[in-house]
């Protein structure tokens, strides 16, 4: 909170008698708010479950934090190990809450980039502007790399040539190259026939 967060959640897949013991013996100040997630639904939908069977425990959480704006997922960081806390260590989280919304955007449009998901690099994407932000060359890299990616060379395409006549956007002569070789690369888009 010190961070400049309104609010601060520790969510566990627990029940709720289980979240009270432990708030009680790590926040006796109730300045955070303990959730339980019994059934691991609000885990699962985030993709941060777990299956522990091998050590007994069932379907757990991994350790992980998000920063989360006007219902937003901002930034979502996990540890490799359950055991760990290394990128969701307290500081960490504190400089994404303390961050430059346009290093936020930027952030989540790479992150989401890379794992293939195109709307919600092109959600990102599309709500920067009604965020105040110009698009960046992060932000139009991202777009363009999901949208490859997904077959979409042609949208790719018109996302590139809307870059080279943004003159706040720098492209440099690398991206461009990068660009070309994802927008080259893109699968035949998937069509489907109804008979």
């Amino acid at each position: 909170r010190n961070a400049g967060a309104d609010d601060v959640y520790v969510v566990s897949v627990n029940d709720a008698f289980v979240m009270k013991a432990f708030q009680d013996v790590t926040d006796k100040d109730h300045k955070l708010k303990f959730l339980a997630d019994p059934d691991g639904n609000f885990t699962k939908l985030i993709g941060a479950d777990i299956d522990l069977s091998a050590a007994s425990l069932g379907e757990r959480s991994t350790r992980y934090a998000l920063v989360v704006d006007d219902g937003e997922i901002w930034h979502q960081i996990a540890e490799e190990s359950p055991a760990d806390v290394k990128a969701t260590a307290a500081e960490n989280v504190a400089a994404l809450v303390n961050a430059n919304p346009r290093d936020l955007y930027d952030a989540a449009v790479s992150e989401h980039a890379a794992r293939g998901e195109f709307e919600d690099v092109m959600r990102l994407v599309s709500s920067a502007p009604m965020q105040g932000l110009p698009l960046s060359p992060t932000l139009y890299a991202g777009a363009i790399q999901a949208s490859a990616a997904r077959g979409f060379a042609e949208l790719a395409s018109d996302i590139l040539e809307r870059w080279e006549a943004d003159t706040q956007a720098a492209l440099s002569d690398d991206a461009r190259s990068v660009a070309k070789q994802q927008i080259a690369a893109a699968p035949a888009p998937h069509t489907s026939s109804f008979e």
